[in-house]
């Protein structure tokens, strides 16, 4: 692949991925990927995909996709081969462009940068841009553009693309979508794409917090060439900063590309697989999940992997060795929450939890590691725990890497295995609080219309203030009793993470 896009490739893909510029994107897939690297911007009108781009726009585009945009400010105030280029605002790109053998102008020392381009021009000039050598011999007047046509087609460039008229000009967002391909082919030489399911991370394996465990389902490259991997194998990938957070993956089905060194330089999550969080009750041949009230089969062939607690089980020994027997020897386990990774009606993975405690957070002490909660077993008193290990979790964003200094006072954190902990970062609400209603002999708080269980398991059990000062342990029981005074209040209310009240506030 020519250096060129290699030098490319490592900004586009590491350095821009942390980017604040704010996209319009188009809903192509392939013009989006081009925003979000920052190759591609729209003006005050927006993409304008089915305008016509100029001469001068398509040299500026190809010369920045080639890695080469900064050289231009050394060619801008260079005198042009071409008649009609001085004073134009793309001087320095078309000067760029010719030194780099990407344009040629017109037999009348023209360049022509206000003319609509050409598909034709256009896949001349990506072709040079790679680096290709073409064989022109035999072919000029109309036909001077077959032979850049059939190697782009043998590069992947036109890939996809229905052009009819090759001569016709080119709109921008065909425009767009050739730059897509002839990067993205390039890229191919020496990247590899495959489709698996993240088995490992930092928590569950002896890995750093950049490294993963994939099992490959599919090879989804390009070629005829043998990939490197058989399907089915598990390979460690590192994940550079800012592409995928390897706290939050667990369990998750992607599109990777790798390079030769194993480090990912795209990841896309596979749409088609479900991600379903909440309790479950895993039995001998499937999985009931609390969150929906559905059924999910468990075969050997497709679960890839069960983690409780971080310890990876096989699936019969989660049920056996962790669950309890029923009177006919029947084993069943329940774990307070899980993320299943789900296809139809398949059971994929499990990444599942016991807790010891589950406790809103009072105050941190990052120094020494250390959590203070509203303990329900001292009366909602402080109580100190202290942490090896934390990670993040958020309805909207899933489990995510967390380091202890970035939980929160009105957190609420989940121990697991003494140390560990799972710290919810949304679990903080505001509502008016309507009243405590029993049903079939649960307890739930009544807050905006919506209702949410007060739970009487010790460790479990939610705290309340009326002050925002003192806090004591909310009983169910007496919960209507301790808060009839909040009624038709404003209060700030904690969630834990399935959803269960872990403390009322008065604000």
């Amino acid at each position: 692949m020519n250096k060129r896009f290699v030098s490319l490739f490592m900004i586009v893909l590491i350095l821009l991925g942390n980017s604040g510029f704010t996209y319009a994107f188009s809903g192509n897939p392939k013009i989006d990927w081009l925003i979000e690297r920052g190759i591609v911007q729209g003006d005050n009108r927006g993409l304008r995909l089915y305008d016509g781009i100029t001469r001068a726009e398509a040299t500026k585009l190809i010369v920045e996709a080639s890695g080469l945009g900064d050289r231009v400010p050394n060619f801008e105030g260079l005198k042009s081969m071409f008649i009609d280029m001085k004073d134009n605002w793309a001087n320095g790109y078309v000067n760029v462009a010719v030194i780099n053998s990407l344009v040629n102008g017109y037999q009348d020392k023209t360049f022509r940068p206000g003319n609509n381009i050409s598909y034709a021009e256009v896949i001349k000039m990506l072709v040079m841009a790679r680096g290709e050598k073409v064989d022109t011999v035999g072919f000029g007047g109309p036909y001077w553009f077959i032979p850049y046509r059939v190697k782009a087609e043998q590069m992947g460039i036109t890939e996809g693309m229905f052009i009819p008229d090759f001569s016709a000009n080119a709109t921008r967002g065909m425009v767009f979508e050739l730059v897509y391909n002839t990067i993205i082919k390039g890229m191919n030489k020496d990247v590899e794409i495959y489709k698996g399911i993240v088995v490992d991370n930092s928590r569950t394996s002896k890995l750093n917090d950049d490294e993963v465990n994939i099992v490959l389902f599919e090879d989804l490259n390009d070629s005829n060439a043998y990939p490197r991997y058989k399907m089915g194998e598990k390979i460690k990938v590192n994940i550079p900063k800012g592409l995928a957070d390897t706290g939050g993956i667990l369990g998750v089905v992607v599109d990777i590309h790798i390079d030769r060194n194993n480090m990912a330089t795209e990841i896309e999550l596979d749409k088609s697989y479900s991600y379903i969080e909440g309790p479950i009750l895993a039995s001998e041949y499937d999985v009931y999940m609390g969150a929906n009230g559905k059924y999910y089969d468990v075969y050997q062939d497709k679960l890839q992997g069960v983690i409780h607690n971080d310890k990876s089980y096989d699936y019969d020994d989660f049920v056996y060795d962790l669950g309890d027997y029923d009177e006919y020897g029947d084993a069943a386990f329940l774990a307070e929450f899980a993320r299943v990774t789900v296809k139809g009606s398949k059971v994929y993975f499990i990444d599942s939890y016991t807790f010891d405690d589950i406790a809103p957070v009072n105050n941190v002490r990052p120094s020494r590691n250390e959590v203070y909660i509203y303990d329900d077993k001292k009366d909602g008193r402080d109580a100190t725990t202290s942490l090896s290990s934390v990670i993040g979790y958020s309805h909207d964003s899933g489990f995510l890497s967390l380091d202890i200094d970035d939980i929160y006072p009105g957190d609420v954190i989940h121990i697991y295995n003494k140390n560990h902990a799972i710290a919810r970062i949304d679990a903080e609400n505001h509502g008016i609080f309507e009243d405590i209603i029993e049903n079939q002999g649960f307890y739930f708080a009544q807050i905006d219309g919506d209702t949410y269980q007060v739970r009487e398991a010790n460790r479990r059990r939610p705290v309340f203030s009326l002050d925002g000062n003192k806090y004591y342990t909310l009983y169910a029981d007496t919960a209507f009793e301790e808060l009839h005074n909040l009624i038709d209040s404003d209060i700030i209310y904690l969630l834990d993470i399935n959803d269960h009240v872990q403390s009322i506030t008065k604000r």
